[in-house]
């Protein structure tokens, strides 16, 4: 497992996750646990939307239900019809889950899930919450892992990926190139010279030797569709975009499918590679 991808599996579910709001009490009217919940936001040291939180129903202590305040409809009791939703089994995860696992499950429903630690409920998440930073993280470990493994089979065959690239780009590796030449002199001793300045190319570089190679399009036909998304998941992740912007990218794709697609990828390009390293 590489580096990128341990990194991924480092993110649980408590990271993305919503915290839960006030718990509320069965029979009291909604109107007052309307109010509690709004005034515990008003009053939060960091502002939220109290229509974005989960509240659990107790009674006797013990939790018998969930609710929301969209549910709490005036001149009614907590426990009234449609104000309290039971809990099923199949909608709780536990806290310690990797994201990156529970991404399977959470783009196939249009439902929350409660975050359960230790046998208590610390939260909620749902779809929007893939938008957070720490998501973002996983993805961006998947695009840097896919990176990482492309930038070494560009440099498999280093004259025929060279030469692809136009005069401009190359021009720019070889500043670069240069510049790392005068900071460690020693770097000149390592491999052919071609493969140092592929390793000075940037990503989208990369991503047009790869598109370009007729290796690529007989080996990896499915490529294609990755090489552009993954730029643009790439940027997002790396840069700061709005958790609203982020939000609309994952609902505009097929986020499941584009995951399996990268790993299924990432699997054949790490053994193509690793596989023909080896090799005599």
């Amino acid at each position: 497992m590489s580096v990128y991808s341990r990194i991924a599996g480092l993110v649980k579910v408590s990271d993305v996750m919503t915290p839960l709001g006030s718990n509320v009490f069965l029979g009291e009217s909604t109107k007052k646990a309307f109010e509690r919940l709004m005034d515990e936001c008003a009053n939060a040291r960091i502002p939220y939307d109290p229509f974005d939180r989960v509240s659990l129903v107790l009674k006797d202590g013990k939790t018998v239900g969930q609710t929301y305040l969209d549910l709490m409809d005036e001149g009614k009791s907590v426990g009234d019809e449609d104000t309290v939703h039971a809990i099923e089994p199949s909608t709780i995860v536990t806290s310690s889950t990797p994201i990156i696992r529970f991404v399977d499950i959470i783009l196939d429903s249009s439902i929350h899930f409660l975050v359960l630690r230790d046998e208590e409920f610390i939260g909620s998440i749902q779809l929007a919450d893939l938008s957070k930073m720490p998501f973002r993280l996983c993805l961006l470990a998947l695009t840097l892992d896919f990176e990482s493994i492309a930038s070494m089979h560009t440099q498999k065959d280093s004259d025929a990926s060279w030469d692809i690239l136009p005069d401009g780009r190359k021009g720019s590796a070889m500043g670069l190139y240069r510049s790392k030449l005068r900071d460690n002199p020693n770097w000149a001793q390592y491999g052919s010279e071609k493969s140092r300045l592929l390793s000075c190319i940037s990503y989208s570089d990369t991503v047009r030797i790869m598109k370009e190679s007729s290796f690529f399009k007989v080996q990896f036909p499915l490529l294609i569709s990755v090489l552009d998304k993954s730029i643009e998941f790439r940027n997002l992740c790396a840069h700061g975009v709005s958790e609203a912007d982020m939000y609309e990218l994952l609902k505009s794709v097929n986020l499941k499918e584009f995951i399996q697609l990268f790993r299924d990828l990432n699997h054949e390009l790490y053994h193509f590679v690793y596989d023909h390293s080896r090799r005599p």
